[in-house]
């Protein structure tokens, strides 16, 4: 498995999966068997206590209906948390995380946040966009950009994030079982690049797989335009770099 928290094995008898994160566990089979023989298993080496079916795990929470056949996970307490830090529990929703027109410079003068404020809400809403918010990934990943040097349309447009958020609070990434609809078994994959129309004419790469009707996996990328210069050529040559 790519995740280094994550174990799987195969046998004769189905899959089984573990996923780590200090002392908590989720285990996965193909069925009951198997998850009843994997927990003897781990009891026999480490004292465990069994919770039984998952309902939240590291902020996460996870919703399950066996009648549809779909597990949903989502953080609304984990939003909720962050909007009453805030201070914008009742903050007057908008339609959509970022204006696209909105335009983000760096600081250089004596405006800048010099306090961590920025940075910690930034990395408190990275969790979210990372976990079950991917809709506000690329918002989140543009204003990460500024967590040393913020300036007041920095906080304004984070504002705009929690804004959404309030709106959106119970959104989720729900998953649909195989069995329920069979073309939901298919395994997706998508990428693409803003190609220069960032605020320093850079570029945001990304990919997106999906399995089951929901995202398994993403990613955002910076990427550079810079001008090399070749020793046997008059001219520049453009070539991206991958920073």
């Amino acid at each position: 498995m790519v995740d280094p928290c994550t174990y799987a094995r195969r046998s004769p008898e189905g899959i089984e999966v573990m996923a780590m994160w200090v002392d908590n566990l989720l285990l996965f089979a193909s069925n009951k068997s198997l998850i009843n023989k994997l927990k003897l298993e781990l009891k026999s080496v480490f004292e465990i206590t069994d919770l039984g079916e998952p309902a939240k795990i590291i902020g996460i929470e996870i919703k399950r209906d066996r009648k549809k056949g779909t597990i949903m996970i989502s953080q609304k307490q984990y939003i909720e948390s962050i909007l009453q830090k805030e201070g914008l529990t009742d903050a007057h929703p908008v339609a959509m995380p970022m204006d696209p027109n909105v335009q983000l410079q760096p600081s250089e003068g004596e405006d800048q946040d010099k306090s961590n404020s920025f940075a910690s809400l930034i990395g408190s809403l990275m969790y979210l966009a990372v976990a079950t918010r991917l809709d506000i990934a690329y918002a989140i990943f543009r204003l990460g950009l500024y967590m040393a040097n913020s300036l007041m349309s920095h906080w304004v447009a984070t504002k705009q994030v929690l804004q959404y958020l309030s709106g959106t609070w119970s959104y989720g990434i729900t998953y649909q079982a195989a069995e329920v609809k069979p073309d939901k078994a298919q395994f997706f994959g998508y990428s693409d690049a803003s190609y220069a129309n960032n605020d320093d004419t850079t570029s945001i790469s990304g990919y997106v797989f999906s399995m089951g009707g929901g995202v398994v996996t993403h990613q955002m990328c910076l990427v550079l335009w810079t001008w090399r210069k070749l020793a046997d050529e008059t001219n520049a040559k453009n070539a991206p770099k991958i920073c």
